[in-house]
């Protein structure tokens, strides 16, 4: 499946040790390590000033499992059960969220609701609405991909910006996603959080 906004007509990368040294050379590590520590910098800063009193700030890592709609809830109840325990301060402590399918759907919805309640929409990230929306069925509307579109009648499309796709039950997942979630990550990029992320 496809990662919508990526343009696929192109020529494929290269893939070999001697491009990927090419790419890893003294340089291109000394940007990156400076760039990730002044990341960490600017969250150190950022917390210490909430926490005057705390010049050793709580810094948390999450690693969300992958496993399907079972892993996206276990990982939202997780979060919102932390953000309790943390006093609704779990977010502003993290540093990195990773892992996998299921699990990392609920950490970008988390981290979604979170981005919005600092632009300062009146969001509680232990709602359990919000639970509730992750753990919506998904699987009628691929079933129907299935069964019309990728077996009958694989022709419709759409596109993102000038790129144009199949829709397939990767569509059907993400449509019935946007719709359970409010449509808070329709359209979103990873490149939309990097200067806030920084």
């Amino acid at each position: 499946t496809p990662a919508y906004g990526l343009n696929y007509d192109t020529q494929a990368a290269v893939y070999t040790n001697e491009r990927i040294e090419q790419l890893s050379n003294d340089k291109q590590i000394a940007t990156d390590l400076k760039h990730g520590t002044q990341i960490l910098e600017n969250w150190k800063k950022r917390v210490t000033k909430q926490h005057p009193e705390n010049d050793c700030p709580n810094m948390v890592m999450l690693n969300f499992s992958g496993g399907g709609l079972r892993a996206g809830v276990w990982s939202m109840v997780v979060m919102q059960h932390l953000d309790s325990l943390f006093r609704g301060e779990i977010m502003e402590q993290t540093m990195l969220m990773t892992g996998a399918s299921g699990g990392m759907l609920a950490a970008t919805y988390m981290r979604e609701l979170y981005y919005r309640q600092q632009l300062g929409e009146k969001i509680n990230l232990n709602d359990k609405f919000y639970l509730q929306s992750l753990s919506q069925d998904y699987t009628n509307a691929m079933a129907f991909s299935i069964a019309v579109n990728d077996l009958f009648y694989p022709f419709h499309s759409f596109k993102v910006g000038e790129n144009k796709y199949k829709k397939n039950r990767a569509y059907a997942f993400e449509s019935e996603w946007n719709n359970n979630t409010q449509n808070l990550l329709e359209g979103k990029k990873i490149s939309d959080y990097k200067q806030v992320e920084f």
